[in-house]
């Protein structure tokens, strides 16, 4: 039993609509051993270690490993990676097998709240199933030695918890989901996280947002400033004195008794060396441990009273609660540690960070709070004897709290309204020590201790009583109610003709004055600038446009490895086009059909909520219309008279099609106001004057699907009107260069359908010379492909150069051309037409110089970058180099 592959989807993808992990396991021999012939040992043996497995959760598990041939071991897999998660506290829905390509592999998928938490609750289970294994059916699969599971789930478990979010940005990010708004993690060593999209993303950590001041949040992290800031406005503060020397500071602290607390000046933690300490040996001990490492020391006036924090929301203080440290009343009979067993024994207290309410630590903190009252955890208090166990009032430390919002004195409510204001805070927590909150503090009454920025809101969802759900104000405060929080995505997939059609998209919608984002195989570009160099037609893509605070529209190329390895990236868009389906990679990642590739596209307009964009022409996308939750079809074809295309305009339905015009072949739209014609293929430069016909579909396509996005007829005419095909433009798509005296075409046809259409191209171009091809093929495309894209070339062209690919992918450089040039020959051609000259650079450099007045070079390049230098750069001399020469012969 081998763990294959492990896939975390991002977004939405063939195996689910959520994001989740597919984990691809080979069973090999084990596929013939069920739990039934396993024995009852075996899963005893499971259900020891992990009990949950026994629970109604996973329905009659126990007894369908034990009945008959009892269940395949993928199944025990599953359920033992789910009830892993559980143990992990993250709660598991869809989970399900998917049969793989090759025999005794399975795909087991289910959803994740973090991947990472989903690779290790897979992996421990293929190990813990291993582990079970029989001792001869383990030898003979090569598996030695014991496992520690109870140690490996500890670890897993901590693991689980360190990278778990906290509460307060966990409750924040249901209330995102319950409201649509889109999130991801930014670190997972942070709790910090992105909701919404381009221009409309905030990033919080906690109830901290991105929007927060960064000086009052600079402020608020220092007590000493805080207290400086606030005590100059008047506002009722502790005394402190700040420094390293020890006189000053004894004689502030006999000043006011010894009521006091010490500490090292470190920012806002409120937990001292000590508190009160009570004379003059404690003090100085207290003060020089807390000027190790030479920190200057705080020692800061106590006030009487309980702890009350006041939350600030936009100005308005909205919640209050009385904060308590974690106590226990004596009863006469039991220990401390008695009294904290049993305390933390209440069902409403945990360890994880999804708790209310928390356990009580044992630790350090713990001790040192019970003997400054003269306790220890042995001591047994008398009856009704209340006994705070630790300093802190903090729900964080296994306190509790009582909620007060509506008796708060109005006084102390303009107080904590007042400090958030002076920070600059629009979400804050004051911390205010009072006898009685329900007084005014003009009477004397509480001060004002720390300022908080980020506050855990654990404090008012346990407090006692019936406390406001701050949850909601707080993040109406980062979201308001009805403001946006995506920006509108068009998704672009198909075998040919992706990237043309976004940047064609791209400049009609840059007309209407937005940002665009644009993730495609040539990079990301952002307001017409690449921004990101490298393939991004993927998720990753779509991720980086979606990430970036200046968009407010995406164009996105959703290629078939992202969505094949990665998922969709985004979880719907406005506008999913399919442009068509042709041949390539067939026979890669599981895809070995026309229609599982088809299955694949299909994903984008599953997505798509307005419009779902359509070849009519092509069968395999026709019949994808049923796929989509889309308002409207648009339908685009060559030619209007298409029986789809006439029938779905008749019932009122929208397309993109090609007319007879005044002006030659003519882009119409049927939409909601009838037709509307857009523009001739004579006025689009990137159809050559009707030569490159395939940049006329492009141009449809285009125009379809920013009519879907919103855009008016005439900002899709002027995009369309100038967009042309220069390299600065399209890079790889169709570039032509004619600064030789021969013509030079470079375009990344990489597979049948586009060779073929380029080979259409150049069938219509008048050519003096002769026709001159540089071709190759990626390293892992099928032998069938290779020799069709040979067979297409062959009859169009005088001279062939086969390369070699820049994705060798696990072949021989010279097994493709070697494929290449076997197929030529079966095509009529004879081997002083062939050249094979492996490195692509010096391929078309060999080609140029093959070339004569007259000639045409159709270069189907595989780098796409840093190659078109090369063609214009080219100094021609035809005196040196001969018709014939060329390089290595075939």
């Amino acid at each position: 039993m081998r763990i294959e592959e492990v896939v975390a989807y991002s977004g939405p993808s063939i195996y689910s609509s959520t994001p989740v992990v597919r984990l691809a396991v080979d069973f090999g021999r084990l596929e013939d051993w069920p739990t039934g012939r396993l024995g009852n040992v075996f899963v005893e043996s499971l259900l020891d270690r992990l009990p949950g497995l026994r629970s109604e959760i996973h329905g009659d598990l126990a007894s369908r490993m034990a009945d008959g041939d009892g269940m395949p071991l993928a199944r025990v897999a599953q359920q033992a990676a789910i009830e892993l998660q559980r143990l992990a506290d993250h709660a598991v829905g869809l989970s399900e097998i998917v049969p793989g390509e090759k025999p005794g592999i399975h795909h087991i998928v289910f959803d994740y709240g973090d991947p990472e938490v989903g690779y290790h609750a897979a992996g421990l289970a293929v190990l813990l199933i291993s582990s079970l294994l029989p001792d001869d059916l383990r030898a003979s699969l090569g598996m030695r030695g014991n496992v520690d599971f109870a140690g490996r789930l500890r670890a897993f478990r901590e693991m689980a918890r360190r990278r778990a979010l906290d509460p307060t940005t966990a409750a924040l990010v249901r209330l995102a989901v319950s409201r649509d708004i889109p999130w991801q993690r930014v670190a997972w060593h942070e709790p910090l996280v992105r909701l919404g999209q381009g221009r409309h993303q905030k990033l919080i950590g906690g109830a901290l947002c991105g929007a927060t001041d960064s000086v009052g949040l600079h402020v608020a992290g220092d007590r000493v400033a805080t207290n400086q800031l606030l005590g100059d406005l008047g506002l009722p503060v502790p005394l402190q004195f700040v420094g390293d020397n020890l006189a000053p500071a004894m004689q502030f602290a006999e000043k006011l008794n010894f009521g006091v607390s010490v500490r090292p000046n470190c920012g806002a933690e409120p937990d001292g060396v000590a508190v009160d300490p009570g004379d003059d040996a404690a003090f100085r001990a207290a003060f020089e441990e807390a000027r190790q490492g030479g920190a200057t020391v705080v020692v800061e006036q106590r006030i009487a009273g309980a702890v009350h924090r006041l939350l600030v929301v936009a100005g308005e203080m909205v919640a209050a609660a009385r904060c308590r440290p974690g106590h226990v009343v004596g009863d006469g009979g039991r220990t401390i540690a008695q009294l904290v067993q049993r305390l933390n024994e209440d069902p409403n207290r945990g360890d994880r960070l999804s708790d209310g309410l928390v356990r009580v630590p044992l630790d350090d903190a713990f001790d040192r709070a019970l003997g400054a009252v003269g306790l220890t955890r042995d001591s047994v208090p008398e009856k009704g004897r209340l006994v705070a166990l630790s300093n802190a009032a903090r729900i964080s430390a296994g306190g509790t709290s009582v909620d007060m919002t509506d008796v708060v004195h109005p006084d102390n409510r303009r107080l904590a309204e007042t400090s958030a204001a002076a920070l600059g805070l629009d979400i804050a927590e004051v911390e205010f020590v009072s006898t009685d909150v329900e007084k005014s503090h003009q009477k004397g009454v509480g001060a004002l201790m720390t300022v908080n920025p980020s506050p855990d809101l654990r404090t008012y969802w346990v407090a006692e009583g019936t406390p406001p759900d701050v949850t909601r104000q707080v993040f109406e405060r980062i979201y308001p109610a009805g403001s946006d929080s995506r920006v509108p995505i068009a998704a672009v997939t198909g075998t040919n003709g992706k990237t043309t059609t976004v940047r064609m998209v791209a400049r009609i919608l840059a007309l209407g004055g937005r940002c665009i984002g644009m993730g495609s195989t040539d990079g990301v570009y952002i307001d017409d600038r690449k921004s990101v160099h490298g393939d991004f037609g993927s998720s990753t893509g779509a991720q980086v446009v979606l990430r970036d605070p200046r968009v407010e529209v995406a164009v996105l190329e959703s290629a078939r490895g992202g969505i094949v390895h990665h998922g969709a990236g985004f979880d719907r868009c406005n506008v999913g086009a399919v442009l068509n389906v042709t041949r390539d990679h067939l026979g890669n990642d599981g895809i070995d059909t026309f229609e599982q590739l088809a299955r694949l596209k299909r994903l984008i307009v599953e997505l798509a909520r307005d419009t779902a964009v359509l070849n009519a022409d092509d069968p395999l996308c026709r019949d994808m219309a049923q796929h989509t939750p889309a308002r409207h079809v648009c339908w685009v074809a060559m030619d209007s008279a298409n029986p789809v295309v006439t029938e779905h305009v008749g019932k009122g339905g929208r397309a993109a099609m090609v007319e007879a015009g005044d002006d030659g072949p003519t882009i119409v739209i049927a939409g909601d106001d009838g037709k509307m014609a857009v523009t001739s293929s004579a006025r689009i430069p990137a159809t050559l004057n009707g030569l490159a016909e395939h940049n006329l579909q492009n141009a449809l396509f285009a125009a379809a699907i920013a009519y879907g996005m919103g855009a008016p007829i005439d900002h899709i005419r002027r995009g369309l009107e100038s967009f042309d095909n220069s390299y600065e433009q399209s890079p790889a798509r169709t570039n032509i260069y004619d600064g030789h005296p021969f013509k030079v075409i470079f375009d990344y046809g990489h597979n049948p359908a586009a060779v073929a259409t380029m080979c259409r191209m150049v069938r219509r171009i008048p050519v003096e010379g002769r026709r001159i091809v540089i071709f190759g093929q990626p390293g892992d495309r099928e032998q069938a492909q290779v020799e069709e894209v040979a067979a297409l070339v062959a009859g169009e062209f005088d001279h062939f150069v086969c390369r070699s690919n820049v994705l060798l992918r696990g072949r021989d450089p010279e097994d493709i051309p070697k494929m290449s040039c076997a197929a030529l020959r079966a095509n009529g051609v004879r081997d002083e037409q062939m050249t094979v000259i492996l490195d692509e650079a010096e391929a078309i450099e060999g080609a140029l110089r093959m070339a004569r007045p007259g000639d045409l070079v159709m270069v189907f390049t595989a780098a796409k970058d840093n190659l078109w230098p090369i063609i214009t750069d080219f100094r021609p001399d035809f005196e040196e180099t001969s018709a014939a020469d060329g390089g290595a012969g075939a």
